[in-house]
């Protein structure tokens, strides 16, 4: 990642750079992108480092308060350190980008409008807790109550990448 970075820096630095902007956004984007991507590997090394050093300091004194805090602080780094590895996975062409997602009620009349309102709600709490912004573009309320369709816009770092197997009836 980081010769990416060099690279892109590289490009970026070129007096003819910006004279294709459409382009040269593009590598901005991408070159942001990566050094978010830097910075969070970066930030969780220096999180695992220090709760390493804290749990040395509370075995020596023996502190259980300490070592207990530092067990669920050893839990939040294997969590994002799992949401890490994950993004990696996602290297296709779109993963990077926004989503936008329609869901639709089938024939099974109030059921079904009521199960798409359901979904519509659990996929935008889904959102919401992996930190991306969920914008409802379109809704088609049922005669009675749910959703006869909705459209979701998802906006976020590999919202697309996240969402892109999300398919069924």
């Amino acid at each position: 990642m980081e010769r990416e970075i060099e690279e892109l820096e590289k490009e970026a630095s070129d007096p003819h750079f910006w004279d294709m902007s459409s382009f040269a956004q593009s590598k901005m984007k991408e070159l942001a992108l990566l050094n978010k991507q830097v910075s969070s590997w970066t930030s969780l090394r220096e999180r695992a480092e220090s709760a390493l050093e804290l749990l040395e300091l509370a075995r020596a004194e023996s502190d259980t308060e300490l070592i207990k805090s530092i067990r669920d602080e050893t839990v939040e780094i294997g969590q994002q350190l799992s949401d890490m590895e994950f993004q990696l996975t996602l290297s296709g062409e779109y993963d990077q980008r926004d989503a936008i997602l329609a869901l639709h009620a089938g024939a099974g009349g109030v059921d079904s409008q009521d199960w798409a309102s359901m979904l519509l709600r659990m996929y935008s709490r889904w959102a919401e807790r992996k930190g991306f912004r969920c914008d409802v573009l379109d809704t088609s309320y049922g005669e009675e109550s749910g959703v006869k369709s909705a459209v979701i816009q998802v906006s976020g770092d590999f919202a697309y990448g996240y969402l892109r197997s999300e398919k069924g009836v």
